[in-house]
């Protein structure tokens, strides 16, 4: 079976655009943690440059080290909120499609069965199957 990349590619967009702010978001985090760690080597060759010349202030030497320290703390936090944000959107994103796929299989409309002609309530049970007072789906 041969499926079009365009078919797969409109499926990822169906379940992403709900969660296009996290994405975005995802999207800066992951190219901030790419330039700090860019950047970082740029700022220790400064402060090294300057500690290797004799007559430099010590006050230069702490400018330069500041934003060293401030970049490599950066560098070890922002991964950790990447991988946060990228939980949350892989779960919500699962979620509706999971929710979007025991719709279309099992007939579940506004939590409701509409196999059972009563249209009795849908209830979460602990397994985490979606059943109703006559069947179990």
């Amino acid at each position: 079976m041969n499926v079009p990349l365009t078919r797969y590619c409109n499926l990822f967009g169906v379940y992403l655009k709900p969660q296009r702010a996290g994405v975005v978001l995802l999207i800066v985090l992951l190219l901030a943690v790419t330039a700090l760690q860019v950047w970082s080597p740029q700022l220790l060759r400064q402060f090294i440059d300057a500690a290797s010349a004799a007559d430099t202030p010590t006050r230069t030497l702490l400018t330069l080290a500041a934003p060293f320290l401030l970049s490599a703390l950066a560098t070890q936090a922002l991964p950790v909120g990447a991988r946060h944000l990228s939980e949350l959107v892989g779960w919500a994103t699962t979620n509706h499609l999971s929710s979007t796929s025991i719709t279309s299989v099992c007939g579940w409309r506004s939590g409701r069965c509409v196999s059972c002609s009563a249209g009795s309530p849908a209830v979460r049970g602990e397994t985490r199957r979606l059943s109703c007072a006559r069947f179990t789906h």
